[in-house]
């Protein structure tokens, strides 16, 4: 019986390198990975897609998406506060491309919607540029960057691995996806660790 916890860390593993590798196979999304090591408050953000916007009209800063809390709650309380969650690159670049004219972002905005401004609203995002929103432009983003969550007290251990699945920002319906998940080295332990308990359960089943 003292293995089955382990079994479901091994498959939630599973689950998330299999995310976390096949995401190039996902189409028409905005794809956000946050990744981590455990006890560092130093976290990586890969973007990668496109998705082209289905309706929308009027000027905007930066894009958000929100979701359900039952769904998926991946951010602790303390991430949001006074400022909106807005955390500004420290290292690496990213950019995000609207029909072909490229802008830099300078940084993401994570919200936990018990302590949000606006509860429920915009629960992640990119920030630093500008954009007209009409119907059928195209978005599209890459590049690695990174943020610190240390002057909120947290590190990576504090964020819920897993992912939102396909949702349409909250204008526009461009289609987002946010993903947390281990760093490889970080997840290849987590699988060892897994598939070893797999491996001493069978055995003492023999």
């Amino acid at each position: 019986m003292k293995t089955k916890p382990i079994r479901r860390c091994a498959l939630a593993a599973i689950i998330l390198l299999s995310a976390a590798f096949c995401s190039g196979k996902l189409n028409a999304q905005l794809q956000m990975t946050l990744s981590g090591t455990p006890a560092s408050s130093i976290i990586t953000a890969t973007f990668s897609g496109s998705a082209t916007a289905t309706s929308g009209i009027g000027g905007f800063l930066g894009i958000g998406w929100s979701f359900l809390p039952s769904l998926f709650n991946p951010f602790p309380p303390q991430i949001t506060g006074g400022d909106f969650g807005v955390f500004n690159f420290v290292g690496g670049s990213a950019t995000i491309s609207i029909n072909g004219s490229t802008q830099s972002m300078s940084g993401v905005f994570l919200q936990d919607s018990s302590n949000s401004p606006t509860p429920g609203l915009e629960r992640f995002g990119t920030t630093g540029f500008s954009y007209t929103l009409s119907s059928g432009q195209v978005f599209q983003w890459t590049g690695t960057a990174t943020f610190d969550v240390s002057g909120k007290g947290l590190t990576f251990s504090d964020f819920n691995p897993g992912t939102t699945g396909a949702i349409p920002a909250d204008f526009g319906g461009i289609m987002g996806r946010l993903t947390i998940v281990p760093e490889p080295s970080s997840l290849s332990l987590l699988l060892g660790a897994g598939l070893l308990g797999i491996v001493l359960h069978r055995r003492r089943l023999l």
